[in-house]
């Protein structure tokens, strides 16, 4: 499972009736649901590996003993991104961050990140502005509810993926999105209520040449606000015509293979795309490199007659097993090196499954 379809799955449980009933006012059954699979699933953290993560870690500051962290991460026994948990409904935009505030800088502690989530909004904070001194605003801020996985928004997670932390590297990309941010937002407020000062700016460019007299600025700061929201639609236009008939395209191509499948007599079961799902969700879990992670979205499949191929990106060359469906859960695993395994647990071919995988990759770079 690649990054996107794990921030869509967590993305779904917010949105579903059951998780908000439990996670509204319960902050502890928000980490258990959804916080705790964000960080393991999409940073990559073992949460039952306290040399990866840690609970109500200790964290005295001067004039108060027993304070702790909601959720530490680790590296090398070190501390290196506080983590301050609320309950799914909380308000983040009106949450206080004292505490985040007391135990950033703390010596024993020393980590240099910080996150204040509800499971739904992630806000990501580091000291700037001020050495050991937390930032005001958030660098980077992702609400998973909006279900806005831009490639933008994949890359920064990945720095922060166990496997690719790198204090100066995220340190770098934090002032760049700080600066991006503030940007956006004076861009965003000056088109929205254009000031005197981008009334002159578009005076000197020649836009128009008259007196900016108190009726000019009423009449033209509307045509400025419009003119920006229609560069906004057509640029958004754009993306989803390309987008659509990207859609045409691989419906058509589907539906072809559809076609052929049935004249053949083949039918896909639940079982084997069951299997298939199971591949990816356990190679995320096996692989140790984030390149590896990376190439996880390149598996795919190919039903056959008698039975079901699973490879990455060419089948031959790349075949990670054939599957045949047996009887009570008993199924048959083929991989390319020869050797085959007929098992009920699906967690039997972990060993074969990785090596598959590696060698595949390897005979495609």
């Amino acid at each position: 499972m690649d990054l996107e379809e794990s921030l869509e799955q967590i993305a779904n449980r917010i949105s579903n009736k059951i998780y908000e009933e439990v996670c509204n006012n319960n902050e502890q059954q928000t980490i258990d649901v959804l916080i705790k699979p964000f960080l393991r699933d999409v940073l990559g953290y073992n949460h039952e590996n306290p040399e990866e993560l840690r609970s109500e870690f200790t964290a005295d500051v001067s004039g108060r003993k027993g304070e702790k962290v909601d959720i530490v991460l680790m590296s090398d026994n070190k501390p290196i991104i506080l983590i301050e948990c609320k309950a799914l409904n909380i308000d983040l935009s009106e949450y206080n961050r004292g505490q985040l505030e007391r135990y950033f800088g703390v010596k024993k502690i020393d980590a240099k990140y910080a996150i204040l989530t509800n499971g739904k909004v992630y806000k990501f904070f580091t000291d700037l502005d001020k050495s050991n001194n937390l930032d005001d605003k958030p660098f980077l801020e992702i609400d998973l509810s909006k279900k806005d996985f831009s490639s933008d928004v994949i890359e920064e997670l990945k720095k922060f993926r166990k496997t690719d932390f790198d204090v100066e590297k995220i340190r770098s990309t934090a002032e760049n999105l700080k600066f991006s941010l503030g940007i956006k937002r004076v861009i965003q407020e000056e088109f929205n209520s254009p000031s005197y000062e981008m009334l002159k700016f578009f005076q000197k460019k020649g836009v128009y040449n008259c007196n900016l007299t108190e009726g000019f600025i009423k009449r033209f700061s509307p045509l400025i606000t419009t003119a920006y929201n229609n560069i906004i639609e057509e640029g958004v236009y754009k993306r989803l015509d390309s987008s659509k008939k990207a859609d045409v395209k691989e419906k058509a191509e589907v539906l072809e293979e559809e076609e052929i499948k049935k004249k053949q007599g083949i039918v896909t079961t639940e079982t084997e795309l069951s299997i298939f799902e199971q591949t990816k969700s356990r190679l995320a879990y096996l692989v140790d490199t984030s390149e590896l992670f990376d190439e996880i979205k390149h598996i795919v499949h190919h039903d056959y007659r008698g039975h079901f191929t699973v490879y990455y990106k060419r089948e031959q060359r790349g075949l990670l097993f054939k599957f045949v469906e047996g009887e009570n859960g008993v199924h048959s695993y083929s991989f390319k090196n020869g050797e085959n395994i007929t098992t009920d647990k699906f967690s039997d071919v972990d060993a074969l499954l990785l090596e598959s995988f590696k060698s595949s990759v390897d005979a495609l770079k």
